[in-house]
């Protein structure tokens, strides 16, 4: 062990293509198999990938999903974690060289004091790479969740003659409902739902303290979900919805509108 203080070529190698093979697999679970351009054999259940998810949103709004969207949305997700796979590569390859240059200037270990030391090298290594996928994983799927309902929210609205739609996002009321969701999907009573118009939402990913929000989300782990409030309806003192009466804007009792 003295003698080797850096890996080789095929060493890194293999090591790259083992974290390939496990984002490979992150990436058919979470994607589909056609996220991938190898045949991997693993279990996939569509029901709970995102493209399950796009598809199940549109079909609740009655209308066929968009394909072109969803390819979109995969290629976007694909480059997110193909960039958290190169940086565990070239995290996991660093520290296994430190770990061995370590062991160099040390004047040698046992084989089992280097492998402890690889181990407590990566532990931290293996979190980060854990804790990016999932964030990947929940923020783009509550992306294409929103997303998925905007043909039936703009649908349903031009049958009502709204050609911008009135929109607000259900929260989720515990205690992890973080401050920037209160902020801009509440109002100031932290009940009832804040309304937006469709066009006043941003389709990038949102900046905290902006203004208005995102059909995206807010953050990632977001769990606001996207809503649209037909003409006629409004919020009671619950913060529900609930009938007013035919030709009541709720939006224009928000905002004061004349």
């Amino acid at each position: 062990m003295a003698n080797l203080f850096r890996l080789g070529k095929g060493a890194s190698r293999k090591i790259s293509k083992a974290i390939e093979s496990l984002y490979d697999n992150a990436k058919i679970r979470f994607l589909g198999p056609n996220a991938v351009g190898k045949r991997i054999f693993i279990s996939f259940d569509r029901n709970f990938s995102l493209p399950g998810i796009f598809e199940a949103g549109s079909m609740e709004e009655n209308v066929k999903p968009d394909m072109d969207v969803l390819a979109s949305l995969i290629r976007v997700a694909t480059d997110y974690l193909d960039a958290s796979q190169q940086r565990t590569i070239a995290k996991t390859i660093h520290e296994i060289n430190g770990a061995l240059a370590e062991a160099k200037h040390s004047g040698g270990m046992t084989r089992d004091d280097f492998r402890g030391l690889v181990n407590t090298r990566l532990s931290e290594v293996w979190a980060d790479a854990a804790n990016a996928v999932h964030t990947i994983i929940d923020t783009e799927v509550n992306h294409a969740k929103n997303v998925s309902v905007l043909d039936g929210i703009v649908g349903a609205n031009l049958n009502s003659g709204v050609d911008d739609p009135v929109v607000f996002f259900v929260v989720v009321r515990d205690g992890d409902l973080c401050d920037e969701c209160k902020r801009l999907h509440l109002l100031s009573d932290g009940k009832t739902p804040r309304l937006w118009r469709l066009s006043e939402l941003s389709h990038g990913y949102h900046k905290r303290g902006e203004d208005s929000p995102s059909i995206g989300g807010l953050h990632p782990h977001c769990r606001c979900t996207l809503v649209t409030l037909m003409p006629g309806y409004g919020f009671n003192d619950a913060g529900f919805v609930t009938f007013k009466k035919v030709g009541h804007k709720e939006y224009d009792a928000q905002h004061n509108v004349d």
